[in-house]
């Protein structure tokens, strides 16, 4: 059923350290047909064109699609990103000085979102 296939779009990760990677690349083609029969086009997602390429093994691309796509907008646009490009199909991604940059540029841009909030709150506090 079509909740069942667009599920296994989550399992990523799962399929890249459990299945042999012919079994892995049969998988992801298999699901990537599937998918555009039934009109999705999932490279519309950055993340999951940057998965795509990292689960491929197309390095470049996957790199070129975090730095151009995903690292150009706005960090609060992405929660969790630290887990998420911690998995394994990632680690030949970021090891990239830029992509290293663009990742400590994230995380200044998070502290400054938490002294924000910090503040905003405690202004709501203090008004109370």
């Amino acid at each position: 059923p079509d909740k069942f296939r667009l599920a296994q779009g989550v399992a990523f990760d799962a399929w890249f350290v459990s299945l042999p990677r012919e079994a892995l690349l049969e998988r992801l083609e298999d699901y990537l047909d599937v998918s555009a029969a039934r009109g999705y086009a999932l490279v519309d997602d950055p993340f999951t064109e940057l998965e795509i390429h990292a689960i491929r093994g197309e390095i470049e691309a996957a790199r070129e699609v975090a730095l151009h796509e995903i690292f150009s907008r706005s960090v609060a646009a992405h929660l969790g990103w630290e887990r998420a490009f911690a998995q394994a199909q990632f680690a030949t991604i970021v090891d990239d000085p830029r992509l290293q940059a663009a990742m400590d540029a994230w995380r200044g841009e998070e502290e400054e979102i938490r002294r924000d909030v910090a503040a905003y709150l405690a202004d709501l506090q203090a008004a109370s």
